[in-house]
């Protein structure tokens, strides 16, 4: 199903953020090398897996508008969002801004970390849009198939197909024109030749044609 513009324009701007994200999160860990802040084992594998790995993952499934990649996708960023903010700003660790040394690569170390927290709440913010427009349209597409299977039925129960009438209607007009034009007299509602429901006629009369 083709995406409206805005969904479309929103899945990009993901891919955007992915892209600054990577590439800010190289810079930040640079920055944690030449500060000797070096994370644990289970730490390291988090950074890859959740931060690194995941939202890559997830964006040819954002781009097909799936629901189910969308919000892994918010889920990836938001938990990522939540280990940045307690590791850097609010938890006395190793990594933790206010307790390290002054300088240029402390610099690097706060402006990337606060950039990679900008991003991955913006990603988390649009991930959440997304995923409730592909709700919406999947709920909209839903009743607009429910409505026309409730007019199928309903042309069955007539004895017609739903597309079906028209065409009758169409062929029950052209014969009874015909068969005026032949007797050479004009249609008048409610006499012989007059079309019934469901394309049937009335008995035409041949008492003009013995005159």
């Amino acid at each position: 199903m083709r995406q409206p513009l805005r969904f479309a324009t929103a899945t990009w701007a993901i891919i955007w953020l992915v892209g600054a994200h990577s590439v800010v999160g190289l810079l930040h860990g640079v920055s944690h090398v030449v500060l000797g802040v070096v994370p644990s084992p289970a730490d390291i594998a988090f950074i890859v897996v959740v931060i690194g790995i995941v939202p890559i993952g997830l964006l040819p499934f954002v781009l097909r508008g799936s629901r189910a990649g969308v919000g892994l996708f918010a889920l990836a960023f938001a938990v990522s969002w939540l280990y940045g903010m307690l590791n850097h700003f609010v938890i006395e660790a190793a990594d933790h801004v206010p307790g390290l040394d002054h300088g240029i690569w402390q610099a690097m170390f706060t402006i990337t970390g606060a950039m990679i927290l900008g991003l991955e709440a913006a990603g988390t913010l649009l991930a959440v849009w997304l995923f409730w427009q592909a709700s919406t349209s999947r709920l909209r597409s839903a009743s607009a198939t429910r409505g026309q299977e409730r007019l199928t039925k309903q042309a069955a129960v007539e004895g017609l197909p739903a597309d079906g009438r028209a065409a009758g209607r169409e062929e029950c007009l052209v014969d009874v024109g015909a068969t005026h034009l032949v007797s050479g007299e004009a249609a008048e509602a409610g006499e012989p030749g007059e079309c019934l429901p469901h394309g049937r006629r009335l008995p035409i009369s041949r008492e003009g044609h013995s005159q």
